[in-house]
């Protein structure tokens, strides 16, 4: 039943690649964060199960880059959500720092033989998890082991305080109601899987439970922390669009031709007043900046066919969507010029400020809409 549920969680992990969209990467991280759970599943029924000892012997340490990770995909790929448009700097490379030195720590094992590993194996799992003695380099490996456990809820606990403040402020990005539902999902279920997780391996720490443990079987304690983690991964099933991500973003409903040729004798009866109203208020979020944004997400969040929004781009601006977008987005771009942007910021950070997934198709958009280049612009 558990390689079920592993075999599962390595499905969504190459799914989320598969179908990422092009030019992003909060796909991902989302993939890793997920084929980092399950591989430290995976080496912990390893430790816990002699027929599975081959996996520890052939995978530790190395493993660790991957596992002790877990909290830190979950962020970057929140940041991704959260600021689509601010870069990763060298600064988030930090948060690797404490698995290399793990790794680093632990890498004694790798020089052992056979008969050493299975030396320390055995001793390991007779013990039940009382003697955790592996070879390391600074300091001994029982200190380390409580660091994922510990890392993974402090960074959903981060993460939730973060979700709550962007909320709460309304400085948070245009998100689809079912991106939201499964961020929050993701952030709950995350932490009550780590939550178990750390309580089973408290328990396996507490000596007069582990007595008793070494008189029976682990079965019992880890059912918690299967559970937690096998909600983790089905709760993703829930969300096809989140898996099928570049699917998803082509699947833009048509506009029939006839809607937007102004057919002098069959004119549409939309309110057009009260579209501009409602577009006024949302256009001053600035959505149009987020990467990706195409007239599903447009016709989404507006609670608006996309047939009328269509219809009314064509009779106020005669646009169709992509060149109202790309006038929204030139138009800040211009703005952020004139406040000297360029002085700080190169031409393809400002370009990615403004929504555009390339330098070329900005310095493009920019040229057709004022009919100068950007560093034209900035000569005049």
């Amino acid at each position: 039943m558990f390689e079920l549920i592993s075999f599962f969680g390595l499905l969504v992990s190459l799914l989320l690649v598969a179908f990422h969209r092009r030019n992003t990467t909060d796909n991902i991280f989302l993939a890793l964060y997920f084929a980092s759970n399950t591989f430290y599943a995976l080496t912990i029924q390893s430790f816990f199960t002699a027929e599975l000892r081959w996996i520890v012997n052939l995978t530790f340490p190395y493993f660790i880059l991957l596992n002790q990770n877990s909290g830190v995909f979950l962020w970057l790929y929140l940041k991704k959500k959260f600021y689509p448009n601010l870069k990763l700097s060298k600064w988030d490379f930090l948060h690797f720092l404490p698995s290399i030195f793990i790794f680093v720590n632990s890498s004694p094992y790798i020089f052992l033989n056979l008969v050493e590993k299975t030396y320390y194996l055995d001793l390991f799992f007779k013990s039940h998890g009382a003697n955790i003695s592996f070879p390391t380099l600074f300091i001994e490996y029982k200190y380390q082991t409580g660091y994922r456990m510990l890392a993974t809820v402090g960074y959903s606990v981060f993460g939730i305080i973060n979700f709550l403040i962007l909320f709460r402020t309304k400085k948070l990005p245009q998100l689809l109601p079912f991106e939201i539902k499964y961020i929050v999902g993701l952030l709950l279920v995350s932490l009550i899987y780590y939550l178990s997780s750390l309580f089973v391996m408290y328990q396996i720490g507490d000596s007069i439970v582990r007595k008793v443990l070494m008189e029976t079987n682990y079965a019992g304690l880890f059912i918690y922390a299967r559970l937690s983690y096998f909600g983790l991964i089905v709760f993703n099933f829930f969300f096809p669009q989140i898996i099928f991500q570049s699917l998803n973003s082509t699947k833009e409903p048509k506009v029939k031709k006839s809607n937007l040729e102004l057919d002098e004798k069959v004119l549409p009866n939309y309110d057009l007043d009260a579209i501009e109203r409602q577009l006024d208020e949302y256009l001053q979020t600035k959505p149009f900046l987020k990467p990706g944004f195409s007239l599903y997400q447009f016709a989404e969040e507006t609670k608006l066919p996309s047939h009328q929004l269509s219809y009314y781009l064509k009779v106020r601006f005669n646009q169709n969507f992509n060149d109202f977008k790309n006038q929204l987005r030139i138009e800040y771009a211009i703005e952020q010029l004139d406040l000297g942007m360029a002085k700080s910021h190169t031409l393809e950070t400002i370009s990615q400020n403004c929504g555009f997934r390339s330098r070329t198709n900005f310095v493009d958009a920019f040229k057709k809409i004022t009919g100068k280049t950007p560093s034209d612009y900035l000569k005049k």
